[in-house]
């Protein structure tokens, strides 16, 4: 973690050139087919357009955490669709950032498909258009309103579905489930006869059809809001796909980083094998056993304020397991929002053309099986993706740790990218059309998008507990009777080791110093106190 403080800038230049670079972002993108030197400009051009200005994150004494400016979303291209136009419409009626609406657009197509459609990677493997977003946007910014438009056909595609199901279904489900336990009731009755292999056979097989029917008797569910990780693995074994989302996700959040847990323990496990698709096996001994005889697909769409995402993004563990790496994040700052433009539309005209481009997508690919509709994928298609993978892995070099954790899934994140703007052009006749080369480019400089914010949002976290920890080194310092304490001290307070008390203070601007005290008969004791000015 030391050098994402100590050499941002090199490593900015590294992963995204220098200043001038920066504004010619597309440059990675030069060697990719179909996109000559005149249309990259044209695109670039465009997406200038839509750029919100980001503020500069700033480390204490004001110095530039991330001194690049951050380019703008690529949304050109997707003002031609209904939903970008949708995204633009939001954007001007409830003055919220088109960054955010477009985000939370791609992650209602990404739930409407969910793992109802696939595609076969470069690897041979196979994987879904589910995605992981969270957002970051402080109080009063349009969440929940935003939330609601663009959700509410999933809302209105369950009620729906429900609703039919408990009316021509379940009746019919529930007279065979009161059938067989009738049969089953007659045959458990003691006779004279004794006990038969016969008998064992036919009581075998209704057990197992009364079982089978139970199953089937679950009234379908698709979405989930307010729920802990143990009921997310309830629901993704018993229902395949789900889509998890909130517009105000606090306290879900504050589950899975583990805060009341013994230890605090994270809880994130159910939510790596619902990105990936792997099967559920969970036993516990205080509840039932969860198990999934196919992998669950899981979406996942949030939205929280700015201290959560940065306490969510300084835990370690959450890193080190990956799910960070998963997860495409979005934090704004109030500094950072932009001057409302004045709508003069018809806000439920739009709403009502993305709903009916939404519904169709909705009953055909929600309630598909995994594997059902599979995209193909062309040759050319296929090098730009795997050129995208190449550049990757070559960036990757030199890079820190949790930085490489989340670059790893950047290709793997393209392709489910790819497939959400798949469904954008081409709706219910997605898997009927191979994977369009504009949907794998615009992919991939999304991810490249998301990826600045991936280490934005890293680096804030860092900056923000490097502040903390020397702070609360300054209070102890402060209450010392004689100006200094030891550095053993301070690793018991704070439970820190002593390189992580040698870091604190080469990073404290010379606020701190580190020195040795001599002892009567033993080894100098490092101490620490505050320079001399």
């Amino acid at each position: 973690m030391v050098s994402l403080l100590r050499t941002q800038r090199k490593r900015t230049e590294k992963l995204h050139g220098s200043r001038d670079s920066t504004r010619r972002r597309s440059h990675d993108l030069a060697a990719l087919p179909c996109c000559s030197p005149a249309e990259r400009l044209q695109k670039r051009q465009e997406n200038q357009k839509y750029q919100t200005t980001y503020p500069r994150i700033l480390l204490m004494n004001n110095r530039t955490l991330y001194d690049e400016e951050v380019p703008p979303f690529p949304f050109a291209g997707l003002e031609e669709k209904h939903i970008g136009q949708h995204c633009l419409a939001l954007s001007s009626a409830l003055e919220t950032p088109l960054e955010f609406t477009t985000t939370a657009a791609l992650m209602a197509v990404s739930a409407a498909a969910n793992g109802g459609l696939s595609v076969e990677t470069i690897s041979g493997l196979t994987t879904n258009s589910n995605l992981f977003s969270i957002q970051a946007l402080p109080s009063g910014a349009g969440k929940t309103m935003v939330y609601e438009k663009l959700f509410q056909p999933h809302a209105d595609f369950e009620a729906n579905y429900q609703a039919a199901f408990r009316s021509d279904t379940l009746p019919q489900i529930e007279a065979r489930l009161k059938l067989t336990e009738r049969k089953i009731d007659k045959l458990s009755r003691p006779t004279d006869e004794g006990e038969s292999h016969q008998l064992l056979d036919e009581l075998s097989a209704l057990y197992k059809e009364q079982k089978e029917l139970k199953r089937k008797s679950l009234v379908p569910r698709f979405l989930a809001e307010d729920t802990t990780p143990e009921s997310l693995e309830v629901l993704l074994a018993d229902y395949g796909s789900i889509d998890l989302n909130s517009s105000d996700a606090r306290k879900l959040i504050k589950n899975l980083a583990g805060e009341g847990r013994r230890g605090s323990r994270t809880e994130e496990d159910v939510l790596l094998k619902g990105f990936s698709g792997d099967r559920t096996k969970v036993d516990r001994i205080s509840r039932d056993s969860v198990s999934s005889h196919q992998g669950g697909s899981l979406s996942m769409s949030l939205t929280v304020q700015n201290d959560l995402i940065t306490k969510l993004y300084s835990n370690e563990s959450l890193s080190e397991s990956g799910l960070l790496g998963r997860i495409l994040p979005l934090q704004f700052f109030p500094e950072s929002a932009p001057s409302p433009t004045p709508f003069s539309g018809d806000l439920n005209h739009f709403q009502k053309c993305y709903a009916d481009q939404l519904n169709p997508i909705l009953h055909t690919y929600r309630t598909a099986s995994p594997g059902t509709y599979v995209v193909k994928v062309p040759t050319d298609v296929k090098q730009v993706m795997d050129l995208h993978r190449q550049q990757v892995q070559k960036k990757m070099a030199g890079e820190d740790d949790v930085i490489v954790q989340c670059m790893a899934r950047w290709s793997e994140i393209a392709w489910k990218l790819a497939l959400v703007l798949q469904v954008i052009c081409f709706g219910v006749e997605s898997h009927n059309h191979p994977l369009h080369i504009w949907c794998a480019q615009r992919a991939i400089q999304i991810v490249e998008w998301f990826g600045i914010q991936q280490r934005l949002c890293l680096e804030n976290a860092v900056s923000q507990s490097v502040s903390s920890k020397l702070q609360s080194i300054e209070a102890l310092l402060c209450d010392a009777a004689n100006g200094h304490v030891s550095s053993r001290d301070v690793q018991r307070r704070m439970k820190i080791n002593a390189a992580e008390v040698s870091r604190l203070v080469s990073l404290s601007d010379g606020r701190l110093e580190l020195f040795e005290l001599e002892s009567s008969g033993g080894r100098p004791m490092k101490m620490l106190r505050l320079a001399v000015k």
